[in-house]
């Protein structure tokens, strides 16, 4: 296998006509790679196998002498003067010396450069065999040989005249998976988000490449994308720039690139934890479904935290690092909180925290030091948590105090 072969194998074509777009772009590319585009664009003037263009071996010495003394003899035979010897000149080295260098050298500069588009040639010719379905080569393969049209851009040109969608079903495809990115449901854990936009950048990228304007321009294709951000990665950055982006186009003002928004979210989310407000963080809690294979990285692990209303959300960091449950419990935090939460929602969190599910957590926030100012008094058990109407709740259940004035769970 040559050294030159496939930087990636990533693109393969199958006889699913949607895979043939992706399979000639990555084609392209390993072609200009290696300078070879010309020896093999399907839609370029026909050019040779290039094996088969070889530079010829230049004369030999006695081939050169051989040539010479034809000239010689021929100049003799011409030669009407008074002064013709008697016998034509016969050739030596010297005579074909300077003639037989230029040619050695001519050819050694031009069989390098053809062993040198070979090599790559090959590399090519490697890479589509690691990528196509034999099945689909060998029909073509079996009738060019016969035609004596064996070449790699003739048969790029058969698979495309085989399998290449209309420039319209491409367009129509392209679209569909596009819409697939931003319409991806989320289960937890499944991929991490840098994943993902990689993806849709990558969706966004095909689109451009075929101007679908729809999609990469205009204020609807902004806030199709802003929502997606606001509602499943980073709520407040995405609600943020939503509406900065809705009051400009209001007033007829100009907006980011829908690729600019993409790069900024790019930076929030490699940012992680030391982002501006902690709903950057929050970022890596959301997690996207796979996109045809590619998105295949998977989140960071991930944890439940009494700051979710709902007890299926999940985020990066433990609970014993978060700010909101931080300020539920002790008043106050190291990151301060934006918006700042309400009474209400500081109560939610410590009723939820009340819960048998968290019993675990209670023990290491109070080993930790995070006390509930609203709890009953401090108790060996860790529940010291629980304000009064959840200790309500739990008295209801048939749950209850022992003599030493500990809750039973």
């Amino acid at each position: 296998m040559s050294a030159l072969v496939a930087l990636t194998t990533a693109a393969r074509l199958t006889s699913d006509r949607n895979s043939w777009p992706l399979w000639l772009s990555e084609f392209k590319a390993q072609a200009l790679i290696r300078g070879s585009w010309k020896h093999v664009n399907p839609s370029g003037p026909t050019a040779p196998h290039v094996p088969s263009t070889e530079p010829t071996l230049p004369p030999s010495i006695n081939e050169l002498l051989e040539i010479e003394n034809k000239i010689l003899r021929s100049e003799w035979e011409d030669d009407v003067s008074e002064q013709k010897p008697k016998n034509p000149k016969v050739a030596r080295f010297a005579d074909i010396k300077e003639e037989h260098t230029y040619r050695l050298r001519e050819y050694q500069v031009q069989h390098a450069q053809w062993s040198s588009e070979n090599v790559k040639y090959q590399a090519l010719f490697d890479w589509v065999r690691l990528t196509v379905d034999l099945a689909l080569i060998e029909p073509h393969r079996e009738r060019l040989i016969v035609e004596d049209k064996w070449t790699l851009q003739n048969l790029v040109r058969a698979l495309q005249l085989k399998y290449a969608p209309t420039e319209e079903a491409t367009k129509e495809y392209i679209r569909n998976e596009y819409r697939r990115v931003l319409e991806l449901p989320t289960r937890p854990g499944a991929v991490a988000p840098l994943v993902w936009l990689n993806d849709w950048f990558q969706a966004l990228s095909r689109a451009q490449v075929r101007g679908l304007v729809e999609i990469t321009e205009g204020f609807t294709a902004k806030k199709e994308f802003l929502q997606v951000v606001f509602l499943k990665l980073a709520p407040e950055w995405g609600r943020n720039q939503l509406q900065k982006a809705t009051e400009a186009d209001a007033m007829r003002e100009p907006t980011r690139s829908l690729e600019e928004y993409g790069r900024i979210l790019e930076a929030h989310l490699q940012a992680g934890a030391s982002a501006p407000t902690k709903a950057i963080s929050e970022a890596y809690s959301s997690v996207y479904a796979t996109l045809g294979g590619r998105s295949d990285g998977t989140a960071p692990h991930l944890h439940r935290c009494p700051c979710f209303e709902d007890l299926t959300a999940r985020h990066q960091w433990q609970p014993s690092q978060c700010s909101k449950l931080e300020v539920a419990l002790t008043g106050k935090s190291t990151n301060p909180v934006e918006p700042p939460l309400s009474a209400e929602q500081l109560d939610a969190i410590r009723q939820r925290l009340s819960g048998s599910e968290f019993k675990r957590l209670r023990f290491v926030l109070e080993k930790k030091g995070w006390k509930c100012a609203l709890a009953s008094a401090p108790t060996s058990s860790g529940l010291s948590y629980i304000v009064p109407a959840a200790q309500e709740r739990y008295k209801a259940t048939g749950l209850g105090q022992t003599a030493t004035g500990d809750w039973v769970v």
